[in-house]
């Protein structure tokens, strides 16, 4: 019997919180993944590797049609080492996007940029679209599309 052959079930939970503190668009958000649940797989029991994370964004600058996010995540693994997000967003007329970040703690990965644009479909909804592009150090570079909608 191969590995794709297997199948393991689990039932697990995420809780979050997102707190707006009313100082410059800041925001705090926080959450615990990936909590309870216990798969057996090939007659070893483990706990799924629960996270606990913290986050925080400011408006850096807003001005018109021009506005510039910064943000941070902490994030404490159980399992792994302690690892640290950090990056920035310039959006211009909530339209066009472009970010940046840098990932510390990571085995590969390091440096990633993007690019979004959103479209209005009405209202109330929009449609997003979004490309990136990460250093994944020695496995070289990820590149990755997705597309959104909101309402």
């Amino acid at each position: 019997m191969g590995l794709a052959d297997k199948s393991v079930e689990t039932l697990a939970f995420d809780f979050g919180l997102l707190y707006r503190i009313g100082i410059q668009g800041m925001r705090l958000g926080m959450m615990v993944q990936s909590l309870g649940g216990e798969v057996d797989f090939d007659n070893r029991a483990s706990k799924l590797p629960t996270a606990f994370k913290v986050g925080l964004s400011v408006d850096a600058y807003r001005s018109g049609a021009h506005a510039l996010l910064a943000t941070g995540e902490f994030a404490h693994p159980v399992d792994n080492k302690e690892r640290m997000n950090v990056g920035m967003e310039y959006s211009f007329n909530q339209f066009f996007m472009l970010r940046s970040g840098y990932n510390i703690g990571y085995d590969t990965q390091k440096l990633a940029w993007g690019v979004g644009f959103r479209i209005d479909t009405s209202q109330t909804s929009d449609i997003g679209l979004d490309y990136s592009w990460e250093d994944l150090d020695y496995l070289g570079t990820s590149h990755r599309f997705s597309m959104n909608f909101s309402y």
